[in-house]
């Protein structure tokens, strides 16, 4: 299934993570929803809508959430991605996100900015997950056997 797209469309939307620009006429964009990552190969050629493409993609920053219909494949590295024929920008980023190629790593920042460790490292976010599964299924055990929580 190498480099092939599907007939049908679909609709998706995150928040851009990473922008790589190949030339005037190719970009491609990582997004983030729900800690899954798809990467979005944005063609000059399947490019629809009323703005210039080359116009659209220069507005869109890293952190800002998209919305994106288009046609879901593989490239040729075998990456799954979404050729859009239409983007739209949903919400700017008002504070630009740390470099993905850096990182958040100062231990303070990270816990004094919680929410930003969250968006930035899938190991924290999936450490969160467990430990709320891991609480909700304790209380949820107790509760059936009559313990109050205090």
């Amino acid at each position: 299934m190498k480099g092939e797209w599907l007939a049908e469309e679909t609709a998706v939307a995150g928040r851009v993570l990473n922008i790589r620009k190949q030339g005037k006429n190719l970009v491609f964009i990582d997004i983030q929803q729900e800690g899954e990552r798809l990467q979005i190969m944005c063609n000059s050629n399947n490019h629809k809508g009323n703005r210039q493409f080359e116009e659209l993609y220069s507005t869109i920053r890293r952190g800002d959430i998209i919305g994106v219909v288009g046609k879901p494949g593989r490239t040729n590295t075998e990456e799954l991605s979404i050729a859009p024929g239409e983007l739209i920008l949903l919400s700017p980023c008002l504070h630009m996100l740390p470099d993905p190629h850096t990182g958040f790593t100062n231990r303070e920042s990270r816990y004094r900015k919680r929410y930003l460790d969250l968006i930035m490292n899938k190991r924290t976010r999936d450490t969160f997950l467990v430990r709320s599964k891991v609480v909700a299924f304790v209380r949820k055990y107790l509760g059936g056997l009559n313990f109050m929580e205090v």
